[in-house]
């Protein structure tokens, strides 16, 4: 398994963001190639972010929201109280 490097991260990510579906092996991710998807997004026509909630989130409240917190696995571990 290929190890995950901030490099990798990148490279992927800038592929998703300009919504190509492959990066050519032979084609070196340089700067140019970061502009080129940026340019290309550039012409296509703006759309409107879908902005709907699922069910569960769109009926909080402000409180209820506030309150989401990340539990790490160990506070849920009975035999750890």
């Amino acid at each position: 398994m290929d190890r995950i490097t901030r490099r990798r991260l990148m490279q992927g990510s800038a592929v998703l963001a300009s919504g190509a579906t492959t990066l050519a092996a032979s084609e070196p991710f340089m700067g140019s190639t970061v502009r080129r998807a940026a340019q290309d997004l550039a012409k296509q026509p703006f759309r409107e972010p879908d902005t709907k909630l699922p069910g569960a989130a769109a009926s909080m409240t402000y409180d209820q929201y506030r309150g989401i917190r990340f539990r790490p696995r160990f506070e849920r571990l009975a035999w750890l109280r």
